[in-house]
């Protein structure tokens, strides 16, 4: 028997089985906030082990991995990262309660900004390239609406660059935060 497919069999029932635990702590008292977080947080940390099995099935089929990384499968791998905020905020939760002196509670919420920002910027950072190509002047160009869009061009293309910088170093970037 192969090593990779064990390994990815391995991966993909550790997946499953938090999932199936996730799916368990909901079902016993969905009311409770305590079950809601653990649920929660078993949910988003079974998905790193089931993307990486899948994504092992699919890099071992004929697909290349250019043409991996071009599916969306790939781009949701990040997914499983909510794990993170999830286990931040149970430790804050549990055994008591230190949200309950804040004056505003959904400050809380914070913590998911990070992660949220990292998977936007991955799954349409095409889009976002695509749109702001779309404040493009022509240099030779000239008239009112040059003269009315070149700020607009010129905010548009620091922001083509700002994007490219975090979209280049999204891996590092994200791994400090």
């Amino acid at each position: 028997m192969n090593l990779d497919l064990v390994s990815t069999l391995l991966y993909f029932l550790v997946g499953g089985f938090l999932l199936f635990l996730a799916v368990t702590v909901l079902r016993d008292n969905f009311a409770n906030r305590l079950n809601r977080l653990t649920g929660a947080m078993l949910f988003f940390g079974g998905l790193g082990p089931l993307f990486v099995s899948l994504a092992d099935v699919i890099l071992q089929s004929d697909m290349t991995i250019v043409q991996f990384e071009e599916t969306t499968l790939y781009h949701l791998y990040p997914l499983w990262t909510l794990f993170f905020p999830f286990l931040l905020i149970f430790s804050w939760t549990f055994p008591v309660d230190r949200f309950s002196s804040f004056k505003n509670r959904r400050i809380q919420y914070l913590v998911f900004l990070p992660p949220v920002v990292h998977l936007m910027l991955l799954l349409f950072y095409e889009s976002a390239v695509d749109m702001l190509a779309v404040f493009q002047l022509d240099p030779d160009q000239t008239g009112f609406t040059t003269l009315v869009l070149k700020p607009i061009a010129r905010v548009a293309g620091w922001l083509q660059i700002f994007l490219g910088i975090l979209r280049t170093y999204q891996a590092t970037i994200f791994s400090l935060v």
